[in-house]
């Protein structure tokens, strides 16, 4: 195994480089707006979807299926959202976050060593998070 995580062990073995989150929602373009309004992303359609993209994040909006109940635990996700700084983040949020009625847990520690906001949109739990006592 080589001591850098991110080259491959061969040479011929290709390099992963992202991963993007495929989300299902109710509505991907009222979706779109919202992470726009309230997070900060920048929402282009993408087939009957929307990608998502701020920074190095990107995530894909996908239109639910008909059958899929979103009420349905099995159907919950979630994604984790590393920050630079997650006081500073959760502030520029916070009043679009409160104005769009979400369900939002303001930072706190936690026992693993970071520190964290969390958002509810339908059944995606998004964490934003950094180490505690890292700052930007």
């Amino acid at each position: 195994m080589t001591s850098d995580p991110l080259q491959p062990e061969h040479s011929d073995t290709p390099t992963m480089t992202r991963i993007t989150p495929i989300i299902p929602v109710v509505d991907p373009v009222a979706a779109g707006a919202w992470f726009e309004r309230c997070l900060g992303f920048e929402a282009s359609p993408a087939g009957t979807g929307m990608h998502l993209s701020r920074d190095a994040v990107n995530i894909r909006l996908v239109l639910k299926a008909d059958d899929m109940d979103m009420s349905d635990p099995r159907r919950q996700q979630s994604v984790y959202i590393n920050v630079s700084d997650v006081d500073a983040h959760f502030a520029a949020c916070k009043d679009a976050l409160e104005a769009s009625g979400t369900q939002v847990r303001p930072p706190f520690d936690r026992g693993y060593g970071a520190r964290e906001f969390h958002v509810i949109y339908e059944s995606l739990l998004i964490f934003f998070g950094q180490p505690i006592g890292a700052t930007s």
